[in-house]
């Protein structure tokens, strides 16, 4: 059988080569007759059928001459001669083969019909055969033609070497497409499934080597066809439109798949279901040595390639419009998991279930462009009313020109919708080791995997520091358990009891004193309090360490049953019931413009001229004009406009989980405390960006002529010379990238716990955190750009610059603006950003007395409602873009100007701006100053200063720690010293105040840091969290702090 295959030609455009595909045919050799077991066969020197009647051929007839004439033809076999002439009154309908070797000549008084016989069978469509008709010899001669219409669908029309095709209509000729189908469907059940459906067309191929034309009256339409002639000119003519539209070819998958997978301990089952469809652009071609193609009314080319070897010319009595086609692709995936039995949890495992479900949802669309190109000749394109060139390609060889009245040059947005989720579900019951070891070893894990994911390495350095100090924690819990010995116990029971007698020797003193009669009123009052103070405590301390050593010589009880207590803090067993949720949904959309381009080895030319009211304008978006010269000429107004690409991305996170849960001794001490927690938290992320696909005019000369105004908006146009003349306004405007972020979060939490059946501790936390970031910065200005050869622009109107330049590497007699008046504008670009985080939380111990020194000292400073603060995250940068003109003579006719004032340093007038905010780097100063702060003025509380010098000093050195971590966290000089020198400084009123209590002294020393910061006009939030750092990391309010302080 005939074959057509798309082959590989390569072309030079521009100077440079681009590979195209032309279809070729390879004819099947006509010599050798084949008949099936149903057919039937005529042959002769001549067959002649002249009837009133049908004539219907199932058959093969073959002779030098054959000649058909009859009422209606139906050919579904073949019909192979050197001549041939096949006439109908009214139709010819062929699905077979009308072949001469010499002359084909098909005629019809109505409709000529050419298609495929397409066998629909149960999954998929065949082609049983394609309908042709062809001429083989060369110099030969076909044509079809019909009073009406001309329907070629799915069908194959060809030449010979030099043969000349002519296809003619009264009204319409349709080269049309065939629909074939195809399908799988596996289906076991709703879970389990593969199904495939396949869609495409089967187009109308047109193959010449001579002329090839077509002509209709009416309209002449071209889907997903090929019409090409390798020698001659391909001629398409209308008298009233031509469309050449491209076909769509259709693919879907659905797969899926559900399954188990079992352990001696667990089972998990899984889910996947994925469904992709995609519809792709089956373009249509136009080709040849030359192409002209001409219609009365319009042209209208849709995702199609009109290409030609030598000159291609389109021309319409209306309009010209060119479009892209559309790729279109779905994708929608489902994988769940859902696993119940036993899992791992940390130190422990989990009896429950774990479900983990991830979604995703994309839509993206993808613009395949018209190409229209002559690769050694030009391409023209004229339109009586407008064109309107939408995502077109055209390169021409020598000269590429378009002409209309109106004249619209854009393309379309490729874009992408995605949405991604990932939600997660725990609940169960589970047993974990608890106790301070297991807490220290979770804590330093914790703190070691944050280290590993920071890209700051000197927070990722503190962080395992920290994690040290958990480790640490752990094991100072181990050594006070180990020195819980019987006689450490009586050494501390000797020291009470002689702390006891001396106290309350020294209250009998105190007595004596108050009865001597010696005192005065408020001294009496004083001395008073103090014997009755030392008189309790002096016994309660003797009471205990005779309580303690009566118990060490007796049965040790007491002992036995607090180096139990202390053995199961160090270690236990915990069970509890619970659920975890946590759900992640994150959707981008993307807008990406894809322009057209105009691109000659010659010159390039746009021409928009017309005497009609409101025509005569060229409009040109995000399109790429190029040539050795380019010409932009308007009536009345010329656009060079960018287009906008736009993204957006949101990310909306929720957590949620709780628990309930008992400690049990591991050493037969039963139940050891109950607890109970619960913790809710939420992020919103929006982040959208806008910048510009520009309008770019690149030649050695570029003619720019418009009657009215001409408006360069965040566009150029460069050349070695370019030549403005402006009948009204000229206005360049440079155009600023932008982009937005604002994110937020929130965190909820309590805790409960007990000591036994007495309340243990109570603690909860309310933080919130916002986030934002600005920035709007010109990257590239937009302007005239002069080579050697400088620029000449006259303006009769206003000539304004705004943000932009004219810009020239000419000696400066060689530039020159001429315009009435002169403005020059400059655009501000700004970045800025801030985070903020605050917050409050309560501790609260209700076994704090019965803790070591030591243990107090470790959890005093969160005891109460305390503010939960981190330094702000804040800065900007400003910059200006400047209007500026390149050396060269100025002259403005309608008002005076110093032209001394107008910025000629072209070279320094962009001043773009780099982006300065990064969320996750700014996450992580905050985070750095924190803990810089809280180990520096871990390391200050050492120094307890006895002089007023000592004490100033110290004063500074917080001032220095507390700037050094607000300088850290992002904020400008003078943010953290103030507030931190003003704190130390008042640390001693604030402990009057506070006495001993922790939250009160944070709040006060939040609130001056506060306050300082106000009257300074620096950041109040960074103020108050550096000095609630100054208060809670260096003085630690307990009897045993505040005696070594004072």
């Amino acid at each position: 059988t005939d074959m057509v295959w798309l082959e590989t030609k390569t072309i030079l455009v521009n100077g440079k080569e681009q590979q195209v595909l032309y279809p070729k045919v390879y004819l099947a050799k006509q010599s050798a007759k084949s008949l099936d077991a149903m057919g039937s066969l005529i042959s002769g020197r001549a067959i002649v059928s002249d009837t009133d009647a049908d004539i219907q051929n199932q058959g093969v007839m073959t002779a030098d001459t054959i000649v058909l004439n009859g009422q209606n033809i139906h050919n579904t076999g073949t019909i192979d001669g050197r001549t041939v002439a096949v006439a109908a009154k009214q139709d010819v309908n062929t699905t077979g083969a009308i072949h001469g070797n010499s002359n084909v000549a098909v005629r019809a008084g109505r409709d000529v019909n050419v298609g495929a016989r397409v066998k629909a069978l149960s999954n998929q469509d065949v082609v049983v055969r394609q309908g042709t008709v062809g001429v083989s010899e060369p110099g030969g001669q076909l044509s079809i033609a019909a009073n009406r219409d001309v329907h070629l669908k799915g069908a194959l029309v060809h030449g010979g070497s030099h043969t000349t095709m002519d296809i003619t209509a009264g009204h319409d000729v349709n080269l049309g497409t065939e629909q074939l189908a195809a399908k799988k469907d596996m289906t076991v059940n709703s879970d389990n499934y593969n199904r495939t459906e396949r869609r495409t067309e089967l187009g109308t191929t047109i193959l010449g080597d001579g002329d090839v034309a077509i002509r209709a009256g009416h309209d002449v339409s071209v889907r997903n066809g090929v019409v090409n002639s390798e020698q001659g000119t391909t001629t398409i003519a209308a008298g009233h439109d031509v469309n050449v539209t491209a076909g769509e070819s259709y693919s879907r998958d659905e797969y899926g798949i559900k399954y188990k997978e079992k352990s001696l301990l667990s089972k998990t089952v899984r889910t996947l279901r994925t469904d992709h469809e995609h519809t792709g652009v089956l373009s249509s071609t136009i080709g040849g040595n030359a192409v002209d193609m001409k219609a009365n009314h319009d042209v209208s080319l849709t995702g199609a390639n009109v290409l030609g070897t030598k000159d291609v010319n389109i021309t319409a009595g209306h309009d010209v419009r060119t479009d892209s086609g559309e790729e279109r692709q779905r994708d929608d995936i489902y994988e769940h998991s859902k696993k119940t039995g036993l899992m791992s949890a940390g130190i422990g495992f989990t009896i429950g279930s774990k479900k983990v479900t991830d979604t995703l949802d994309g839509k993206y669309t993808n613009q395949v462009e018209t190409l229209i190109g002559a690769a050694k000749g030009q391409v023209a394109i004229h339109a009586n009313k407008a064109a309107h060139l939408t995502s077109a390609s055209i390169l021409a060889g020598t000269d590429a020109t378009v002409q209309a009245p109106e004249m619209i040059l854009d393309g379309k947005h490729n874009t992408a919708d995605i949405k991604q989720t990932h939600e997660v579900k725990t609940s169960g019951l589970t047993v974990s080791l608890g106790g301070s070891i297991a807490s220290a070893l979770n804590g330093a894990y914790a703190l070691q995997q944050k280290g590993k994911d920071r890209h700051d390495k000197r927070l990722a350095a503190l962080e395992y520091v920290e994690a040290g100090k958990e480790l640490r924690k752990g094991l100072t819990n181990v050594n006070e358990y180990r020195a819980y010995t019987p006689a450490n116990v009586v050494n501390h029971a000797d020291s009470l009891m002689d702390s006891g007698l001396q106290k309350m020797d020294f209250s009998a003193r105190l007595d004596r004193l108050a009865s001597s009669g010696q005192l005065t009123e408020k001294q009496l009052k004083t001395v008073t309090g103090m014997r009755d103070k030392f008189a309790v405590e002096g016994a309660q301390e003797y009471q205990t360490g005779f309580n303690e050593m009566a118990d060490i010589q007796g049965d040790q009880a007491q002992y036995k049953a607090q180096k139990r207590a202390k053995k199961d803090g160090l270690a236990n067993i915990h069970v509890g019931i619970g659920s975890s949720y946590s759900k992640s949904v994150t959707e981008l959309h993307d807008r990406d413009y894809a322009g057209g381009k105009i691109i000659s080895n010659n010159t390039t030319s746009l021409l928009a001229k017309s005497n009609a009211p409101n025509t005569g304008t060229i409009t040109a978006i995000g399109e790429t004009i190029q040539g050795k010269t380019v010409d932009v000429i308007a009536d009345n107004t010329i656009n060079l406009q960018a287009a906008t690409n736009t993204s957006r991305k949101t990310e909306n996170n929720d957590t949620k989980s709780w628990s309930v849960g008992a400690n049990i001794s591991v050493n037969g001490g039963g139940v050891l405390g109950f607890d109970a927690n619960y913790n809710k938290g939420m992020q919103r992320e929006n982040t959208e960006k806008v910048s510009y696909a520009p309008s770019r005019i690149t030649a050695n000369t570029v003619n720019m002529n418009s009657g009215k105004d001409t408006n360069v908006i965040g566009s150029t146009v460069k050349g070695d010379k370019v030549i403005a003349n402006v009948g009204g306004n000229l206005y360049i405007q440079s155009l600023q990238d932008k982009e937005i972020y604002v994110g937020k979060q929130k965190n909820t939490g309590f805790s409960v716990s007990t000591n036994g059946t007495q309340l243990g501790s109570i603690s909860g936390e309310h933080s919130k955190g916002d986030t934002r970031s600005n920035y709007a910065s010109v990257t590239e200005q937009a302007g005239i750009f002069a080579g050697k050869d400088g620029y000449t622009i006259t303006t009769k109107g206003t000539t304004t610059l705004e943000g932009a330049i004219i810009d020239s590497k000419a000696a400066a007699e060689k530039n020159t603006v001429s315009t009435g008046r002169l403005v020059m504008k400059d655009i501000e670009n700004t970045a800025e950003y801030s985070s903020k985080n605050t917050g409050v939380s309560y501790n609260h111990i209700g076994n704090f007395k019965s803790l070591s020194q030591a243990g107090q000292d470790v959890v005093y400073n969160s005891l109460g409602l305390l503010p939960k603060l981190l330094p702000e995250s804040k800065d900007s940068a400003h910059s200006t873009t400047k209007s500026a003109i390149a050396d060269g003579t100025i002259t403005v006719h309608d008002e005076s100007v110093d032209i001394r004032s107008i910025s000629r340093d072209t070279a320094n007038s962009l001043n773009k701006l780099d982006k300065i905010f990064d969320k996750k780097k700014v996450e992580e100063r905050q985070e750095l100053a924190r803990l810089f702060a809280k180990d520096a003025f871990e390391q200050l509380h050492y120094w307890e200063p006895k002089t007023k010098e000592e004490k100033v000093a110290k004063a500074i050195a917080h001032g220095v720690v507390a700037e050094v971590s607000a300088r850290v966290a992002g904020n400008k000089a003078g943010s953290g010293f103030y507030a931190g020198v003003t704190n130390e400084a008042l640390i001693g009123e604030i402990q009057k105040v506070a006495k001993t209590n922790p939250a009160v002294a944070q709040w006060l020393s939040a609130g001056v840091g506060a306050v300082v910061n106000a009257g300074l006009r620096k950041p109040v939030i960074t103020g108050a969290a550096e000095a609630q750092y100054g208060t809670k990391w260096n003085l630690e309010l307990t009897e045993h702090a505040k005696d070594v302080r004072l």
